[in-house]
């Protein structure tokens, strides 16, 4: 790894991810991915917020899954930020910067969760449209964090609260039992997708940097497409 301060809170790694809007289309039912090539693993993950194998992904050798199995990510530089993670979601703030005081949690359905982002200040969102993923249904939008924010090389955000050990994140969203999701740069992009399972929502969170490729935004969406669930909560 790098030097820079790795995406880490309370005792659980968040996602050095990524995914684009060049893959998949929103609109588009999410697709079973052909076997994985010699070039990709498959793994089994874990939802950040809850203890328990929930699904299997495909990701690139290249890649590294985090040591809790919570998310997966590439380790290079560039990108920035590139790979993928499942959340229970617990808490959102309106103020993803001022998230003091703000941290909200959402209702029980994936409509409640949806509407929490789109009420959120700073984060550019797209409007959400109807997604299939491994045969449960959602839906789809993008976060964006302002290309116009500052942030040093410690992902400290200028203005934002501060947090601990002196860092100011970014704090777009926390698990619902634990596990922090914070934003790495300036202009980074969340693929949100929010589906039922079992009468609940769930998040899966691909993230990419804007010094990401269009080659590993295209990776980024392979690894999306090759989610299945194997365990629900």
């Amino acid at each position: 790894m790098n030097s820079k301060r790795q995406l880490a809170a309370t005792g659980v790694l968040m996602i050095l991810a990524a995914c684009n809007g060049s893959a998949t289309a929103a609109s588009q039912t999410s697709q079973a991915s052909t076997a994985p090539s010699p070039a990709t693993q498959t793994v089994e993950g874990l939802v950040v917020g809850h203890s328990f194998p929930a699904y299997s992904v495909a990701i690139p050798m290249s890649w590294t899954q985090s040591d809790d199995g919570d998310f997966a990510y590439a380790e290079s530089s560039p990108p920035e930020a590139l790979g993928v993670s499942v959340w229970d979601v617990g808490k959102v703030p309106t103020d993803p910067c001022r998230w003091r005081g703000t941290m909200q949690r959402p209702g029980s359905t994936v409509d409640d969760v949806v509407a929490a982002f789109e009420a959120q200040k700073r984060h550019n969102v797209t409007p959400p449209t109807a997604v299939t993923v491994d045969g449960h249904n959602g839906q789809y939008f993008e976060l964006t964090v302002p290309a116009g924010m500052r942030a040093n090389a410690q992902s400290d955000f200028h203005g934002c609260d501060v947090k601990g050990k002196g860092h100011r994140d970014f704090i777009s969203f926390l698990g619902d039992k634990g596990g922090e999701r914070w934003e790495k740069v300036p202009g980074q992009v969340d693929r949100m997708w929010v589906i039922e399972m079992n009468g609940q929502p769930l998040v899966i969170d691909g993230t990419y940097s804007p010094d990401a490729s269009q080659a590993d935004q295209q990776q980024l969406s392979d690894v999306i497409d090759s989610i299945r669930f194997v365990s629900t909560p």
